[in-house]
């Protein structure tokens, strides 16, 4: 019984011994790794500081803290409906004519792509969509959240890193625009994405809009302008005839020619009648009464030739100014006429959208986070800190080789 009892006592005072070797062994293996670790720094300052610290500094973060980023992607493209340009006005067909086909419109699509790039959109995305709570969720880390740590919370500090979270593309060679959208939950970047889409069609609407307004005022100043020329030339030709007392010049000189002429048909017959009665009875009164008769028809000949031409009553420089005012007067309706043309083809072109946005591929809902590349991030890292390791440690051996 005593043997056994002992035992017990033995191996209480034996634990505290054993526990206090191994505390010694364990503080003299760490102040051994200690020391061997602050040995390998001494000799190795460079790959330190230029390799190891950021790679590892870059593995924790990775690793521990980079928060997870959903991107929604959306393609879209803009097209247009080609119009004919604006042809001679005083031609008879019209100048607006639409033409059934469908083209792409780089331009438009550049400017699409520009607006959804702006100020515009960043503060519609802010007022409309919540943006920058979006910006500012609790998983985002303090490198990727905005704003970050001591940074500015201002639109103009957001604007400068708007590009990290709405991105647009454009593919010269496909003319499709990708719009991409970064954002700490998936559910926000779908809607963002969304949001700068519609905003994208109101601008295609704006800009229909406006070319319609444009295409339809610009007819109706035509037709105004072309009216109050036709107005203009009436008057003038309404002047004219009240000046002159004559309703239609061509009209009155054609009607003394035919007088002139009829009166002298008359006396070429009383000529041939009054040599006939003459040769038969040289004594016959009817000679006299003949006689009387022709000089009065050459009298009236004479008074209305000057009305012709070479007289100061003449009619030539008026039926020449006339002619010219009527003239003037149809160009004008003609013009006038072209321009209802044109303005009803306008109107008909306004009611036909110019510009579309159509979209390829609706914004998806990711449910898988494309970034951060954590394993390619901390190669990258790990590459050009050995860039700069070797440059380093190159420029020290050659300042060494230097010394004297």
């Amino acid at each position: 019984m005593s043997e056994h009892a002992s035992q017990p006592s033995v191996e209480l005072k034996l634990k505290p011994a054993i526990i206090a070797q191994r505390a010694a062994v364990e503080t003299e293996w760490t102040q051994e790794l200690l020391a061997r670790i602050k040995s390998f720094v001494r000799r190795n300052k460079l790959a330190v500081l230029t390799i190891i610290l950021p790679v590892t500094c870059a593995a924790f973060y990775y690793a521990f803290i980079a928060s997870d980023i959903y991107v929604s992607e959306a393609h879209f493209i803009v097209r247009s409906r080609a119009t004919s340009s604006m042809a001679n006005a005083l031609s008879d067909t019209s100048v607006l004519q639409p033409l059934s086909s469908m083209s792409g419109s780089n331009d438009d699509t550049q400017s699409v792509n520009d607006y959804l790039s702006s100020r515009d959109v960043m503060e519609r995305l802010i007022r409309e969509a919540n943006f920058l709570e979006v910006l500012s969720r609790p998983e985002a880390d303090f490198l990727t959240r905005f704003p970050r740590h001591l940074s500015r919370s201002t639109h103009e500090a957001l604007f400068e890193r708007f590009d990290d979270f709405v991105y647009t593309y454009f593919d010269m060679s496909t003319g499709i625009s990708t719009l991409y959208v970064y954002a700490f939950r998936p559910q926000d970047a779908r809607q963002i994405a969304l949001a700068a889409l519609n905003y994208g069609e109101e601008l295609i609407n704006r800009l229909n809009d406006r070319a319609r307004n444009d295409s339809v005022d610009f007819a109706r100043q035509l037709v105004a302008e072309a009216e109050k020329k036709v107005v203009e030339k009436q008057q003038l030709v309404t002047n004219f005839r009240k000046r002159e007392g004559l309703l239609d010049p061509a009209k009155q000189g054609a009607a003394i020619i035919e007088l002139i002429a009829k009166m002298n048909g008359e006396v070429a017959d009383l000529k041939a009648e009054l040599e006939e009665v003459s040769a038969n009875s040289p004594s016959s009164p009817k000679i006299t009464a003949t006689k009387a008769r022709i000089r009065a028809l050459e009298a009236q000949i004479a008074e209305q030739r000057p009305l012709l031409a070479g007289g100061d009553k003449s009619l030539a420089p008026k039926v020449a100014e006339y002619e010219k005012l009527t003239i003037e007067l149809e160009l004008a309706v003609k013009l006038f006429s072209s321009s209802l043309l044109t303005l009803e083809d306008a109107i008909k072109d306004s009611e036909q959208q110019r510009l579309y946005l159509e979209r390829v591929v609706e914004p998806n809902l990711p449910d898988f986070p494309l970034y951060p590349k954590r394993v390619r991030s901390i190669l990258t890292i790990l590459g050009f800190s050995v860039c700069i390791y070797w440059i380093l440690k190159a420029l020290v051996s050659i300042v060494m080789e230097h010394e004297p």
